[in-house]
């Protein structure tokens, strides 16, 4: 996750300040965020007085692949659309399967739970 934030007057970061800018997914991120090619859009959409801050939850690959992390990806950025940096999935989550996610507290400003499921006519 790609947010924006801000310290509050005890130097600590702010929860209640922080912005979603972008969600993705990658089997390696570490070095994948340094001249990432959203890093303009993630400059220009952060408010003013606020730091870009990168939360990351690791998903272990022996036992999810990139489609499940892309799931994941999809519903968290349908969740919260429109994410102003990316657009996949904004339009709402199509995809045929369905994903719940369960947030302990540590990932905000992302919802402590939710489901994507396609709604079938």
């Amino acid at each position: 996750m790609v947010i924006a934030g801000a310290k509050g007057s005890d130097g600590k970061w702010s929860k209640s300040t922080y912005k979603l800018i972008d969600i993705g997914q990658s089997r390696g991120v570490g070095g994948g965020l340094v001249g990432h090619d959203r890093e303009e859009c993630w400059n220009r959409s952060k408010p003013e007085g606020t730091s870009l801050l990168f939360k990351i939850a690791a998903i272990p690959t022996a036992h999810y692949d990139e489609t499940d992390r892309r799931i994941i990806e999809c519903c968290i950025r349908a969740q919260n659309r429109r994410l102003p940096c990316g657009t996949e999935c904004n339009e709402g989550y199509d995809r045929e399967d369905s994903v719940e996610i369960t947030n302990l507290g540590s990932y905000l400003p992302l919802s402590p739970y939710y489901t994507c499921r396609v709604e079938r006519a």
